[in-house]
């Protein structure tokens, strides 16, 4: 079942403890586990926690090449949803700042602004949909107070996916954010409780 957990704490209080603890529970290897983190310094990067979460997912290292790192997300997308690589790929990378070719350049060409940013955001969700059915995903966002506001609006986004799939969203923030932890919060008490 899914769901969306905020863990809220100032600093130094063990939030990131106890995602240690629960990394290390046995529990943890019957779920794909993925990591984001915001930067302090993260507020003009654009999605930077929900490209962490998806070069997690591809593991898709810091050290890999551009050619490398195409080639994993590659991969990863056709290993999930193999029938829909031509249409989720082109906006997946795009949002992560990928260099297109041929058919997937093609694909997106002439798509801009909101337009571009909402194409993405339904793949991004189609993409996590089907990797929920193979496997139980658990997302966590470390620091989610430092996140942009693109990355907020999709998060709230891809909250509403844990009312039919099998994801679990943690989010970790420290109190007092108003644009970040406290509008997520907001955010699933008027939109997600039962």
């Amino acid at each position: 079942k899914g769901s969306v957990i905020n863990i809220v704490g100032k600093a130094g209080i063990g939030k990131s403890r106890l995602m240690a603890e629960i990394r290390q529970k046995e529990l943890v290897k019957k779920v794909a586990f993925f990591e984001g983190r915001a930067l302090s310094n993260g507020k003009g990067f654009s999605f930077h926690p929900i490209i962490r979460i998806i070069k997690s997912w591809a593991r898709i290292k810091e050290e890999d090449s551009p050619t490398d790192s195409i080639t994993k997300l590659q991969r990863a997308i056709r290993r999930i949803y193999a029938e829909a690589f031509d249409e989720i790929f082109p906006f997946i990378a795009t949002m992560m700042g990928y260099r297109l070719e041929g058919k997937a350049k093609e694909r997106i060409k002439d798509i801009e602004g909101e337009a571009l940013e909402n194409l993405i955001l339904k793949n991004l969700r189609d993409l996590l949909g089907r990797a929920a059915s193979i496997r139980p995903l658990v997302i966590v966002i470390e620091d989610a107070h430092w996140c942009d506001i693109s990355s907020v609006i999709f998060l709230e986004s891809l909250f509403k996916l844990t009312r039919e799939n099998r994801i679990l969203f943690v989010n970790i923030f420290r109190p007092g954010y108003e644009r970040t932890g406290e509008r997520m919060n907001k955010f699933l008490h008027e939109n997600l409780q039962e």
